[in-house]
């Protein structure tokens, strides 16, 4: 690891303007907090550590089934590119955990913060609001409110819903 666990500080609490919130501290999160650092975003990841679903992978054996090179962001190679075997779950949490070093993505997310809900407060002058839970953490400071886009991991666009009532929905 890059930097060491020492120097992993993380978000403790919600930056007074930042109206970006990540959810979910995976390869998608990862590069969104990348791409909307100038935001100051809020990654509000359930778990205590990055990865996603690799890092809490139930089956150890589980490995990625692509090649190395064609799992990769493309401004952080693998170190050991060339190897030509597949990825266990376990290389592909240190690789995300590089990332995160590698472009100080740590400051950005906020452990054991678990979105239950997001809902429609009124209309669109009121925004959005977020509830925690899990540990029995509390909520980070302040009141935010929050534009909400969705990414998946298996896209490249960032979808806003527009929505005019919580009838909607």
């Amino acid at each position: 690891m890059a930097q060491g666990q020492a120097a992993r500080a993380t978000r403790e609490a919600v930056p007074p303007v930042s109206r970006v919130a990540i959810i979910g501290g995976g390869i998608s999160g990862l590069a969104a907090a990348k791409q909307m650092a100038a935001y100051d975003p809020v990654v509000f990841e359930a778990t205590p550590s990055v990865g996603g679903v690799w890092k809490h992978c139930v089956y150890r054996t589980t490995r990625l089934q692509t090649p190395r090179p064609d799992y990769e962001f493309s401004d952080y190679s693998w170190k050991n590119r060339d190897d030509p075997s597949f990825p266990t779950h376990t290389e592909i949490v240190d690789y995300l955990e590089g990332y995160a070093d590698e472009f100080d993505l740590w400051r950005y997310i906020s452990f054991e913060s678990k979105v239950v809900d997001i809902k429609l407060l009124g209309g669109a002058e009121a925004g959005f609001t977020e509830l925690w839970s899990g540990t029995g953490k509390a909520p980070l400071r302040g009141k935010p409110m929050w534009e909400v886009g969705i990414v998946t991991g298996d896209s490249n666009t960032v979808q806003v819903p527009i929505i005019t009532s919580s009838s909607s929905w």
